[in-house]
């Protein structure tokens, strides 16, 4: 048993020399939002709070039933039933009791999106795709606010991962998104476009309709969440600390260990269809 809580230089102190005691003091300072603290956003959520990140919002409306087991770092049969923001609050305070977090217990709406992100200095989308509204309305008010906006679902073995600059090619730019089509239509367009390195290694059957129609949940393994949340906290020192060019969309990176593979894929000439 520890007689003392012991200081943000104590937790964090291996992280020097990997950064430096200036970098590490803008890690501690930095606020990151994160929408979405289910499968990568918990493991992304994670990783941050490990590098030091002390301030953060999150944002989750859902709790935690038994098929988030496999991913989900907060997931396991003692929280099953428990809202995700509130695990997940409790996670990052025992990793760092100094760690300022909010919570949005609701999601992300109309009515909280500004205060979700006005003192972020990165927004993270970790919102199921089938929210489209919802990640349409972030990433616009992210753009907003002039703040870069990070998305890295998984796949498969491995992960991807699109930054949207304030400047640059916009959500619906990139995605081609119409609110009017069909879901699964948006939903194979969005996969197509984050994911343009197809894991063929993939077969569709005998689960692939089942999975269409809704009869059963999407295939993930942890390996690409778990891949992602590395990826994603990486990106998130590069913008904070400006050790990085950053690769922004129309770019997207995508990693597979299936492949050992790391690509950056440019899809400026690839229309979204």
């Amino acid at each position: 048993m520890i007689q003392s809580i012991p200081t943000y230089d104590e937790l964090f102190q291996r992280n020097i020399g990997i950064l430096s005691e200036e970098e590490l003091h803008t890690v501690q300072t930095s606020k990151i939002a994160l929408a979405g603290v289910g499968g990568v956003g918990g493991v992304q959520l994670v990783a941050l709070a490990r590098t030091g990140i002390s301030h953060f919002s999150i944002a989750d409306p859902e709790c935690y039933q038994a098929s988030d087991v496999n991913r989900q770092y907060g997931a396991s049969i003692s929280t099953l039933g428990c809202k995700k923001v509130e695990v997940m609050n409790r996670v990052v305070q025992d990793i760092n009791p100094q760690a300022c977090v909010e919570t949005f217990p609701r999601g992300i709406t109309k009515a909280n999106v500004d205060q979700f992100i006005q003192r972020a200095d990165v927004v993270i989308d970790a919102i199921e795709y089938f929210a489209l509204d919802e990640k349409i309305l972030l990433a616009q008010k992210t753009r907003e606010y002039s703040r870069y906006l990070i998305t890295s679902p998984s796949w498969g073995y491995g992960t991807s991962m699109v930054v949207f600059s304030p400047q640059g090619v916009t959500f619906e730019e990139f995605f081609g998104v119409d609110t009017k089509e069909d879901f699964l239509i948006q939903g194979k367009r969005l996969a197509g476009r984050v994911f343009p390195l197809k894991p063929d290694y993939l077969d569709p059957y005998p689960y692939g309709e089942d999975m269409l129609e809704g009869r059963r949940p999407a295939s993930v393994l942890c390996l690409g969440t778990f891949l992602s949340g590395a990826l994603t906290a990486a990106e998130v020192l590069f913008i904070l600390l400006g050790k990085q060019p950053i690769i922004t969309a129309p770019k997207v990176i995508q990693v597979d260990l299936f492949r050992r593979s790391f690509d950056i894929v440019d899809l400026s000439h690839s229309k979204a269809c």
